[in-house]
C-alpha cells in the first residue's frame, strides 16, 4: 500500500524535531558557559596609615579590600621589626620597645599591599591645648595626683594655654605659627606649672611624638554649641596639621564645655555681665545650655577624627545635684560651684575636673586611679570668692564619684542628690 506523500513529509519533520530536543554535551573544557571568573583583589587599605603607641599597648589594624565582592579576602601580616612592634594574624599590633616599625598587610590574591607606620614611645606623651577651662582641670590638683601615684617618671606632659581661645582660633594659630600661647611644663617639687613664655603652637607640637592631644572649645562662645560643616572642618584641620607634623599619629580627646551657673544661686546675680551668655542664648536655663553642649560633643565624636571625650561639663552637673552645692553658707554666698558664674570654684569643682581628666587619660593606660586619701595642696588658701568650697575628705569622695559617673556616662547627668 502506498503511503501518502503528505504523511511521509510529516514523519520526516517529527523525526527532525525529536533529534533537536536531545541533550548534547558541551564542548570539552567549557562545562558551563554562564560561570563568571572569580573577582580579583584590586587594592587594599588600612584604617590607619600611621599611629603612635605607648610601650606595651596595642591597636587593631582593619584591612579594607576593594572591590568588596573580591572572592579571596585572606590577608597576611608582617612587621619590619618585631623588636619594636609585633602583629598577629588578625592585625592586632602590640608595641614592644621604643622605636619605629612598619606593619605590612598583603592580600593572598594579587599580592596587593598596604602599610602602617608605627611609632612606639617609652613615656606617655600628652599635649594639652586649651583655654581657662582646661586650666580649671589641670592647674591645681592634677599634678598632685600624678606625684602621689608615681606616674611622673612614666609620662611627659606639656600645656599650651591661652584664655578665651575658640577651636577656630586654635586652628588658625597652628597655621600662622604666632607666638601667643603660654607654654607650661610641670614642676613636681612645687606641684605647680612653670610658664616657659609665649611660644608658637606648632613649635611645641613638634617637640616629640605625642600619644595624646587634648583640645577644648571656648565654653562661652557659640562655637561651643553650634555644629555644621564649618565647625567640623576646623577641628579636622587642627587634627590634620598636628598629625602631619608627627612621624606617628596621636589620639585626640575633646574636652567638653561647662554650663554656666544657675541664676537662682545668690552670688550668681552679682555677675550679671557674665550671665548674658546664659540669658541671651538659653533663656537663663542651665539645663538647656548643658544639653546643647552635650549634643555638640556627640557630633564631634561621631563626625570627626576625635577619639574620645573628657566630660568635665557632665562632672560639674553631677556635682551640682549633691549636697556639696548648697545655696547658702555661713562663710560666703555660693555660686553654683563656680567662682564667677562660669569658671569652676578653685576648690571642690577643680578637684572634680582634675579627677575627670586623670581617670579619663591615665586609667585606661596605666590602670591607676585617683588616690582616695588626698591632701589638698592649696588647703592653706583662705576662703575667697575664687576658693569657696575647700576640698575635704567628705566632699572629695563625692566629687570623685561625680567624675567617675561622668566618665561612665559622659552625655547624661547622674542624679546624686542622696550624697
Amino acid at each position: 500500500m502506498q503511503v501518502p506523500k503528505l504523511f511521509t513529509t510529516l514523519l520526516a519533520i517529527m523525526a527532525i524535531l525529536s533529534c533537536s530536543n536531545k541533550e548534547t554535551d558541551p564542548p570539552a573544557g567549557n562545562k558551563d558557559n554562564n560561570v563568571k571568573p572569580p573577582v580579583s583583589v584590586f587594592q587594599i587599605s588600612l584604617n590607619k596609615y600611621k599611629t603612635t603607641l605607648f610601650k606595651g599597648k596595642s591597636t587593631n589594624l582593619i584591612p579594607y579590600i576593594f572591590p568588596e565582592v573580591a572572592e579571596n579576602k585572606r590577608i597576611s601580616w608582617k612587621s619590619s621589626d618585631q623588636n619594636i612592634a609585633t602583629v598577629d594574624e588578625t592585625g592586632k599590633v602590640t608595641a614592644i620597645a621604643a622605636g619605629e616599625a612598619t606593619i605590612t598587610a598583603t592580600s593572598e590574591d594579587q599580592n596587593k599591599t598596604a602599610t602602617c607606620h608605627v611609632v612606639v614611645t617609652d613615656t606617655y606623651n600628652i599635649l594639652f591645648i586649651g583655654n581657662s577651662f582646661t586650666q580649671d582641670a589641670i592647674e591645681n590638683h592634677f599634678l598632685s595626683f600624678i606625684n602621689t601615684t608615681g606616674l611622673k617618671e612614666k609620662i611627659n606632659i606639656h600645656w599650651m594655654h591661652l584664655g578665651g581661645r575658640t577651636m577656630a582660633q586654635h586652628s588658625a594659630a597652628y597655621i600662622m605659627g604666632s607666638a601667643d600661647y603660654y607654654y607650661n611644663i610641670p614642676n613636681y617639687s612645687t606641684l605647680k606649672w612653670t610658664n616657659k613664655g609665649l611660644t608658637p603652637l606648632p613649635q611645641t607640637a613638634k617637640l616629640c611624638e605625642w600619644n595624646l592631644v587634648t583640645i577644648q572649645e571656648h565654653t562661652g562662645n557659640k562655637d561651643a554649641w553650634e555644629w555644621d560643616k564649618y565647625h567640623k572642618d576646623i577641628i579636622e584641620s587642627l587634627i590634620k596639621n598636628i598629625t602631619n607634623d608627627q612621624k606617628g599619629a596621636p589620639a585626640f580627646m575633646y574636652v567638653m564645655a561647662v554650663a554656666y551657673g544657675d541664676p537662682a544661686f545668690p552670688d550668681i546675680q552679682s555677675y550679671s555681665s557674665k550671665q548674658t551668655v546664659l540669658q541671651n542664648n538659653f533663656g537663663s536655663n542651665q539645663l538647656l545650655m548643658y544639653n546643647t553642649i552635650v549634643n555638640r560633643a556627640k557630633k564631634v565624636i561621631a563626625e570627626t577624627s576625635v577619639d574620645g571625650v573628657i566630660a568635665t561639663g557632665t562632672m560639674l552637673q553631677n556635682l551640682r545635684t549633691t549636697s556639696v552645692n548648697n545655696k547658702t553658707s555661713a562663710l560666703l554666698p555660693r555660686a553654683d560651684l563656680t567662682r564667677d558664674s562660669y569658671h569652676m570654684d578653685k576648690g571642690i569643682s577643680r578637684y572634680g575636673a582634675a579627677c575627670t581628666f586623670f581617670e579619663s587619660i591615665f586609667t585606661p593606660v596605666f590602670n591607676i586611679k585617683v588616690p582616695v586619701s588626698y591632701t589638698d595642696p592649696d588647703q592653706s588658701v583662705s576662703i575667697t570668692v575664687d576658693y569657696r568650697t575647700p576640698v575635704t575628705t567628705e566632699n572629695a569622695a563625692i566629687a570623685l564619684k561625680a567624675a567617675r559617673n561622668a566618665i561612665e556616662r559622659p552625655f547624661e547627668i547622674t542624679d546624686m542628690s542622696g550624697l
